[in-house]
């Protein structure tokens, strides 16, 4: 059945004032892979597009980067995100959502897009688009197996950022009682990345690049990487499971740690290298706001290299921190988690949907 028999394009604007970052929902804080949504840092002045729970959203910029999310709250949107709403009882919401998480789905709308620097999906074709047309009872059935995948998932999320909460609380509680300041160059090694040219990269390439769009606020995805095959000349460029990044232009002061091996690294994100893991994580995140402050640039910000090492904190006994590596190998563990589950999804989404 086409998507235009059981849901259509909602166009009712509401006036932005009314929204917080917490219901204001616009293309940048969608994540790839259907993997959710954060806050947004801002919310525009004037009318955007009102939204229900259990709506969908779909940005309509760079389709290719699969971002959707089912909504679980009212709110409002941008206009680069497409929200749509089903309107017929032989269509549960989440059945619609999950047919369009697909490759199949992400393929045939991107294929309609018009535009090269920022491509937007054509919504005609995403209302013609064909989904199996099933009963309810199946419906349910299927949304049942993937709903279950993906509350784990989202458990597993929250957990994360539990762990990461209690850790900045250890660090910051630990840098008050510090009585000796150290700049970040004296703590800390810095490795930048590789300038790739585009003529590195192959879609078939066996190692995956990682820039500043694969670091996200407290986190890092690799699913979206652009790839390249390898070449000695990359070398210095290579990545570890557990490394450390933060970026240093654009979007300037985000933490990620890296959960694929074999990755390389693209130029303007650094690899920071400390003595425990945990205490060079946590000493880029606690202090994050005031490294983007560093940075220099009005089109595009820009942190400096001799900036950053300049940068002080308070801290005593960096090697005292190793106690608690854990919770960077247990923030691993669940990453590594949750990439097995996500692998369950699409098996199952590429089964129902083909």
């Amino acid at each position: 059945m086409k998507i235009s028999n059981v849901a259509s394009i909602v166009n009712t604007k509401i006036d932005a004032s009314i929204l917080t970052t917490h219901t204001y929902i616009s293309t940048e804080c969608m994540l790839p892979n259907c993997g959710g949504i954060e806050n947004c840092s801002s919310i525009p002045n004037g009318k955007v597009t009102g939204f229900d729970k259990n709506d969908i959203l779909l940005s309509n910029i760079r389709p290719y980067f699969k971002k959707l999310w089912f909504s679980t709250r009212s709110g409002g949107c941008s206009n680069d995100v497409i929200c749509l709403r089903v309107a017929n009882r032989e269509c549960l919401p989440k059945y619609l959502y999950y047919a369009l998480c697909t490759d199949k789905f992400i393929d045939s709308f991107s294929a309609s897009s018009k535009g090269t620097k920022m491509p937007r999906g054509d919504k005609n074709a995403l209302l013609t688009y064909e989904i199996p047309d099933r009963n309810i009872e199946d419906q349910l059935h299927i949304v049942d197996i993937l709903g279950s995948i993906d509350e784990k998932i989202e458990n597993n999320r929250l957990l994360q950022q539990g762990l990461i909460a209690y850790g900045l609380k250890i660090f910051e509680n630990r840098s008050r009682q510090s009585k000796t300041d150290h700049s970040f160059g004296e703590l800390f090694s810095f490795i930048n990345g590789f300038s790739f040219k585009s003529s590195d990269y192959k879609e078939t390439g066996k190692y995956k690049v990682i820039t500043i769009k694969n670091i996200t606020d407290n986190g890092f995805n690799s699913d979206n990487a652009d790839k390249i095959d390898y070449s000695d000349s990359f070398a210095k460029s290579r990545l570890s499971i557990g490394d450390i990044l933060l970026t240093m232009t654009g979007e300037v002061g985000r933490v990620g740690i890296v959960d694929i091996d074999n990755a390389l690294l693209n130029q303007r994100v650094l690899k920071v290298v400390g003595q425990s893991s945990f205490f060079t994580y946590f000493a880029l995140l606690s202090n994050s706001n005031n490294i983007k402050t560093l940075a220099k640039g009005s089109v595009q910000q820009n942190l400096g290299l001799k900036e950053l090492s300049k940068y002080l904190i308070a801290c005593d006994n960096v090697e005292s921190y190793k106690q608690y590596d854990w919770i960077i190998t247990k923030l691993l563990s669940i990453s590594k988690e949750n990439k097995s589950l996500n692998a369950l999804k699409q098996l199952y989404l590429k089964k129902f949907f083909g």
